[in-house]
């Protein structure tokens, strides 16, 4: 593999098949980032030849390595965190840990080696929905990002990546706990992204509002299309309406904690009835209501109200 230019930003990616082939592709081709990838599988293969890589964003490349290919993580990868040069940890899960994240060794434990604490940012490029409690309780000073990958990218034969729909990415930042404000953890997700789009082959954004603000938004349009003019900033306005350190619970929020049924029909479910028969597409307003309505059927169940047939017995 070849040297690490000391002007850099230190990556160590977790793992190098498909999708985290790609990802180090993109942050050495924008010349911002030195990656080292912990490999597995196709070590040898990557180690020896290089990837083979066909790319919708990048073309065709033989014969592509990273800066540097490890096989395990070990004291060589705790070299790599310079606190004159800041690291940019990309962590990506194998299909064991996405499956069963408690089974060891666990993710903290795998990177713990590499990290510096208070320095070493840890980048999360994985679904999933509380991923990085278990990081912030192992790296409690250390900044964790999410990623959010839109890609077509496999491992068709070991060390041959097949890349076929384009590569976006969304970022933002899990607030750390631990931290007064996240001030610093948006500023470390702009500059990932910087790392990460500087070869001009990704498209990389930040985004600090996934669901709230477009489930919003649509709320906005069928209002619009009823014949609601609402103001132009009340998304907004309802957004920092209430100071986020006053932990002010919406009605759902509190019936669903008291044990009480929620109104899903007024509150989500007419809405969406509403957006259908105006025309109003609203993908993410029904995510919202069919994920209250599961919640609101595991509620009705333990009242009794609503029963399950038992299981058949052959």
């Amino acid at each position: 593999m070849v040297s690490a230019r000391k002007d850099k930003a230190n990556v160590l990616l977790i793992e190098g098949r498909g999708v985290r082939a790609i990802v180090a592709l993109n942050i050495e081709t924008g010349g911002r980032g030195a990656v080292t990838s912990v490999l597995r599988s196709n070590f040898n293969i990557v180690n020896q030849q290089g990837y083979t890589i066909n790319s919708i964003d990048h073309g065709d490349i033989p014969s592509w390595k990273p800066t540097r290919g490890e096989q395990l993580l070990n004291s060589s990868t705790r070299c790599l965190m310079s606190r004159k040069t800041r690291c940019r940890l990309s962590t990506m899960s194998s299909r064991r840990q996405r499956i069963a994240p408690m089974c060891p060794p666990t993710l903290p434990e795998i990177i713990a080696p590499a990290i510096t604490p208070g320095h070493t940012v840890i980048v999360m490029i994985q679904n999933g929905l509380n991923i990085e409690k278990s990081v912030f309780e192992r790296f409690p000073r250390n900044m964790v990002l999410s990623g959010v990958s839109m890609i077509g990218s496999h491992e068709r034969q070991v060390g041959i990546i097949s890349h076929v729909d384009p590569d976006i990415l969304y970022l933002g930042a899990f607030h750390n706990p631990n931290f007064e404000n996240d001030k610093d953890e948006v500023a470390a997700a702009h500059e990932f992204i910087k790392i990460y789009g500087a070869g001009g082959k990704t498209n990389a954004q930040f985004s600090s509002d996934g669901l709230v603000r477009p489930a919003m938004k649509e709320v906005f349009e069928v209002a619009s299309k009823c014949g609601y003019q609402l103001p132009e900033d009340i998304i907004d306005t309802m957004i920092n309406l209430d100071p986020m350190d006053l932990y002010l619970e919406p009605s759902m929020l509190c019936d669903f904690r008291n044990g009480n049924l929620m109104e899903v029909e007024y509150l989500v479910g007419e809405p969406l009835r509403e957006a259908k028969k105006v025309g109003v597409s609203t993908p993410n307003l029904t995510v919202i209501y069919e994920i209250f309505k599961a919640i609101q059927w595991r509620m009705k169940e333990g009242k009794g109200i609503v029963t399950i047939p038992p299981k058949r017995v052959d």
